[in-house]
Formats: structure tokens, sequence, C-alpha cells
């Protein structure tokens, strides 16, 4: 996320066992220089959004409540941890895209790094069951992963999505679906029972 957003300032997580830019695994995790978090595209320590979906999500989270800025976070006193997992969009790559690979290093890196809850807020055009193995570790870890139904308005008891519906049918993942404000569904929001366990506020 954007991190010199000023409602998120308190929000930042940081290694306080790496010393930044010294080119050095200074606290022996695997990564070097990896201060606030890691970018599993570049494999480097350069958490710069390329979009604003990561500090709209931070935001709802995250952002501090009582300061007369912005919005008020549902949890303003947790630490985010950001871990960049998709590619910007170039001339071999029509729109912005993530990788099986990145999603994977991403869950590996915050279980290492001690989170305890990994927000995945995407959908991905993967076959159903293409994520399952990356849940299951995170699962096995006690780490709980909050997964957005997404964004189609299909009925995901009959056509699956990824990786919401990728809990393996072994439910260890809190699949989260958008209401209006009068919570009714979101026309937008997919929907059903199998992969969706609460439906929230998620217009404007």
């Amino acid at each position: 996320f954007d991190m010199s957003h000023e409602d998120l300032a308190n929000a930042l997580w940081t290694n306080i066992k790496e010393i930044p830019n010294n080119g050095i695994d200074d606290d022996n995790n695997g990564y070097i220089d990896d201060v606030h978090g890691w970018n599993t595209v570049q494999n480097n320590g350069d958490i710069r959004p390329i979009n604003n979906h990561g500090t709209l999500v931070s935001s709802i989270i995250a952002a501090t409540k009582d300061n007369g800025i912005g919005i008020a976070g549902i949890a303003p006193k947790v630490k985010i941890m950001p871990i960049l997992v998709t590619e910007k969009a170039n001339e071999s790559i029509k729109e912005d895209h993530i990788e099986y690979d990145a999603v994977l290093k991403a869950v590996q890196y915050a279980v290492k790094n001690g989170a305890r809850i990994i927000n995945m807020s995407f959908g991905a055009d993967a076959p159903a069951g293409f994520y399952t193995n990356i849940m299951q570790y995170a699962y096995d870890h006690n780490v709980l992963l909050v997964v957005s139904a997404g964004n189609n308005g299909v009925n995901l008891n009959t056509s699956n999505t990824s990786p919401v519906c990728d809990d393996g049918n072994k439910n260890f993942v809190l699949g989260i679906a958008a209401l209006e404000h009068d919570l009714t569904r979101a026309s937008f929001s997919n929907y059903g029972d199998r992969c969706v366990d609460l439906s929230v506020p998620g217009v404007d």
C-alpha cells in the first residue's frame, strides 16, 4: 500500500531486525532488506504499489480512527505487512497480473514472518483448486486466510472461482461476499454458501 498515506502511517509493519538498504540479510530469514515487506515479483524489498487496490483494502482494515482524516479502519491497531504479488501491465500483459508462484511466495513470506491473518482480496483466472496447496500451508501454520468471493455476480455453488473456493472442501478459508446498504446482496458479488462464509457491507 501507499506507505506515505497519512491515514495509514501507523499501520505499516516493520521488520525491526533488518537494516534498511545495506544489501544484507541481517535477520537471516532469507530475504535481503525486507524492512516493511516483500515484492514476490521482483524478489526484493521494493513494495511500492503499482495500483490502488492494496491501499484501498489496507485502509478498510487499518486506517487510523478519530484523527479527522479519511475513514476509520475496522481494526485500526493492527499492522499491515505489505507483500506485492502483482505484475504491472506491459507490452506482453494487457492488465495487471498475478502468478501462482508470486502468491505462493507471498503466503510463505507472511507465515515465516509472523502474520496471523492473510488477506487475499483478488479473483484469479485459474482452474478450481489452483491455490489449494497454498491455502493448506497457511492453515497448517495456524494462519487465517480471508478471501474475497469475487466480483462476477456468479453462484459459487455451481461455478467455482479461485481462490475463494480453493479450500479442498475442508473449510479452511473465510470467504467474504459483499452487501448493499440495505443488506441485500451486491449485484456484482459472487455468492453461494459452498464458498462464502460471511457477507458484509461492500458498496461505497
